[in-house]
């Protein structure tokens, strides 16, 4: 049986990934140059607001998103058992953490129905995320999604 070699990523690697993953997130019909150009207005706009160096922004958005803070660690789904629904909590992996933190990211930025360009929308969400979690959409979901697995750990017997 082929097993796949798992490669555990420093913290650099997983951040400069996620970054590169966030840019291709927000390609849309190969524009690349739109996307690119939509990314560091919004770094930029950060960087001169608070003084920072404009390299560290997206690390620190990250960095607050997953590694320090409550990770992304299971996520819940439904499992049909008896004829009914149960809730379970399954484990995901680094990969998978990643994809949900820039899911969860661009889909706030595009529920927010302000009428601002999606720039702005983007720098107050990575500004809510770095400075204010309190203001973040994706911090609300990420604490949602743990509160749900944490409820239902009593299903997690149900698993395999």
């Amino acid at each position: 049986m082929f097993h796949k070699k798992i490669l555990l990523r420093t913290d650099e690697e997983q951040l400069d990934f996620d970054s590169t993953k966030l840019l291709g997130s927000l390609i849309k019909n190969g524009n690349k140059n739109s996307a690119w150009k939509i990314l560091s207005t919004s770094i930029t706009t950060i960087a001169n607001q608070r003084n920072i160096a404009s390299r560290s922004v997206l690390p620190m958005a990250f960095h607050t998103l997953g590694r320090t803070q409550i990770e992304v660690r299971r996520v819940v789904r439904g499992v049909k058992r008896k004829k009914r629904i149960l809730w379970i909590p399954f484990p995901i992996r680094e990969k998978r953490q990643s994809f949900l933190k820039i899911k969860w990211l661009l889909q706030s930025v595009k529920d927010d129905k302000s009428r601002r360009t999606f720039s702005e929308k983007l720098t107050n969400e990575l500004l809510g995320l770095i400075y204010d979690k309190k203001k973040s959409k994706v911090f609300g979901k990420k604490k949602e999604v743990r509160k749900l697995a944490i409820s239902n750990r009593s299903n997690s017997h149900f698993r395999w």
